[in-house]
């Protein structure tokens, strides 16, 4: 088992963020919100005050220009127990890794198959922990291999609402992201797919054959949204409200099937050799979203 210490040490780095314990070096308040994590990425998050339950998979994909590190399907990783508020695993894709999810039948909804190429080189290591109604997310990647990679993104988390209060009843009505520096309802926006979208700060980028390949899925819109990109939704009831981002973001989906999903998608630039590169992201759970999505924009810019 990885101690604490050495995690700090070899990924973050005490002259980064300046503290001996979590990544976030915020003072701590008796949390509502419990952290649960299962035997894979997800993340059980009870809000204990409002009795409201999220997953969270942490991340969901990691990928650079010439290929994938880390997609979807289930991972074998370890989550170590820093606190009850902090929680943190180390995992590398391994030739045995990448064998296998380039063998997995990827298809689109025709049944077209989708050709991936797995990479292996890199070090994730994702960070949990909890503050006072907030989620506080560090998400590292570290390039172990002798070549720089390119354009290293990640879906910083599949973000799920598990509980009535948030799904269904005209999900993508009550959700929004910030455009023109205003929160916006999903429902005046442009989307090709009236269950799902990806919003992006630059709308060229659809053409990107990342994105490209999975159109048919999540589809596309003609509205451009701020960076870093915010995406937030509200209870039923309109009583509460959730907020999710990380810095160096561009990328916002929403998904209203089973899944009830949020996502943020950051972005770490080129990494080049014996380098790490680091973003902190954020949930927030208030009453207001715009207050939320105010708040947020401040820790991430």
């Amino acid at each position: 088992m990885v101690k604490r210490r050495d995690f700090i040490k070899s990924v973050i780095g005490l002259t980064v963020f300046g503290f001996t314990g979590c990544s976030h070096n915020r003072s701590r308040k008796v949390s509502a919100i419990v952290l649960q994590p299962t035997d894979c990425r997800f993340v059980n998050i009870h809000h204990s005050g409002w009795d409201l339950m999220w997953q969270l998979q942490l991340p969901e994909t990691v990928s650079c220009r010439e290929g994938s590190f880390m997609t979807w399907p289930k991972i074998n990783q370890e989550w170590i127990k820093q606190s009850k508020q902090c929680w943190y695993y180390k995992w590398r894709p391994t030739k045995e890794y990448a064998a296998q999810q380039q063998s997995y039948p990827h298809r689109d909804s025709q049944g077209n198959l989708i050709k991936l190429k797995f990479l292996t080189g890199v070090l994730v290591q994702p960070l949990i922990e909890t503050y006072d109604n907030e989620v506080a997310l560090t998400l590292a990647i570290g390039n172990e291999s002798n070549k720089t990679f390119v354009d290293v993104r990640s879906d910083g988390g599949c973000f799920q609402a598990r509980s009535t209060a948030f799904q269904n009843d005209n999900e993508a009505g009550r959700c929004y992201v910030v455009k023109d520096g205003k929160v916006v309802n999903m429902k005046n926006l442009h989307r090709t797919k009236s269950i799902r979208c990806k919003y992006l700060v630059d709308v060229t980028e659809y053409e990107d054959k990342r994105f490209s390949q999975y159109e048919w899925f999540w589809g596309r819109s003609n509205d451009k949204i701020d960076y870093p990109v915010i995406v937030g939704a509200v209870s039923r009831d309109g009583s509460k409200a959730v907020v999710i981002g990380y810095e160096h973001s561009t990328s916002a989906m929403q998904n209203g099937d089973s899944h009830h999903c949020l996502h943020s998608m950051p972005t770490f630039g080129d990494i080049k050799p014996d380098t790490t590169v680091i973003r902190k992201g954020y949930i927030l759970f208030g009453k207001n979203l715009t207050a939320l999505a105010n708040e947020l924009r401040k820790r991430l810019t």
